[in-house]
Formats: C-alpha cells, structure tokens, sequence
C-alpha cells in the first residue's frame, strides 16, 4: 500500500523485491535479506521532505542490509544521517567497526561508505538525511565519530535523543521554513552529542537558510 501526500509519502510492503525498489527509490541502493518468511516478511516506511533533508522512519519484520554502489535517482550529492533506534535493537556497522544500538542511541553515518544494519527482532528506526555541505566535518575526525553508538541516556546523547523522538512524531508539523529550522537545529545537537570531547573547532557548521513559509 502506498500513501502520497504533499513532501510525504508512506508505503507498506509484504514483498522482499518490492522493498529494495522502495528503499532504492526513497532512500539509496541497498543489498536486503531477510530471516522471516515470505508469509512473514513485512516492512514500513515514511518519508517527509523538508527543504534539502528527509526525515525518514523505518519499521519492520528482522532484516539485514548493506549499502552497495549508485545512488537515487533523487539523491545528487553525499548525505550523511543521524539515526535513532526506536524500538527493538540493531547493530551498525561502518567500515571495520561495529556497535549495537538499542532504543534511544544514535549514531551518524557516512552514506558514501561501506555501511550496514543487521535487526534480530522487530524493529523501527528514525533517520534524518541531509547533504554533507550542511555539517562540516573534518576528514580527520570521521573514523572516530561516524558509525560510532552514542548512548541516548546522558549528557548531550540524551538531549538529542530527545529531540529525534520529538520529530519523530510530529513530522507533518515540519514543513516550511519554521519546520527547516527545526530540524537543522536537531542536527546540530546530534553532531555535537557524536562528539562532545573532541578537540574539533566545530563539529557542526550549518547553513541556517530559512527556507520561506
């Protein structure tokens, strides 16, 4: 089934094919495989566009995939995105490096790089994707910052923990440019909770173009 509002889509697939056509199609090329059965296999997925970000929430049956080459037809430049495990609990792994994110961490990737998440259970994530420009992140510093869990129960993981629950449920309240504001504001907290004891001058360097109502 699938849903088409204004900068929102929703879809719901039962199909492990039709899947990676919808999550190639909203989000990037990836390699899915699934433990459930054909019977068993089902999949959400709801994307709200505001401004040049996606705000995207993904649930669903046990799963596991991998980013491969290409990009959306949608897509044009590197993204990078802040995701917090809702429920259920998934690892991620970037690169040589894996972690396992349980509800309420985060954690920022690098779509660019060799990148997965394996879900033993059910489960449901919250990713907001945004064009690299928009953070300025120096190269030096992404081995140790991307891919990396960030615990959501203290300190600035909490605070950002927070906010992404927030979007999460109130993203047709993010439109325009008032909703842009928003959600760049949640990616600056994001990026300074991946990083709080890094001497970097500045983990997130935002263009604060509002865009107009």
């Amino acid at each position: 089934m699938s849903v088409q509002l204004e900068n929102s889509s929703r879809q719901a697939v039962v199909d492990l094919a039709d899947w990676h056509q919808v999550i190639a199609r909203n989000l990037l090329p990836l390699a899915i495989k699934s433990s459930s059965s054909r019977c068993d296999f089902r999949a959400d997925i709801r994307v709200r566009r505001t401004a040049d970000m996606r705000l995207v929430t993904i649930s669903g049956s046990p799963q596991a995939f991998e980013r491969i080459p290409g990009r959306s037809d949608e897509i044009s430049e590197p993204h990078f995105t802040l995701t917090l495990q809702l429920s259920g609990a998934g690892s991620i792994r970037h690169g040589d490096h894996e972690d396992l994110l349980r509800p309420g961490d985060i954690a920022l990737c690098d779509w660019t790089s060799r990148y997965g998440r394996a879900f033993d259970t059910d489960f449901s994530v919250f990713t907001v994707m945004f064009p690299q420009r928009l953070m300025s992140v120096p190269a030096s510093v992404l081995p140790r910052v991307i891919g990396r869990r960030i615990s959501g129960s203290d300190g600035l993981g909490n605070v950002s923990s927070a906010m992404l629950t927030a979007l999460s449920k109130n993203t047709d309240a993010l439109h325009g440019g008032p909703g842009a504001s928003v959600v760049y504001s949640a990616i600056q907290v994001g990026a300074a909770a991946c990083c709080p004891s890094l001497n970097v001058p500045t983990m997130a360097s935002l263009s604060m173009t509002v865009m107009p109502i």
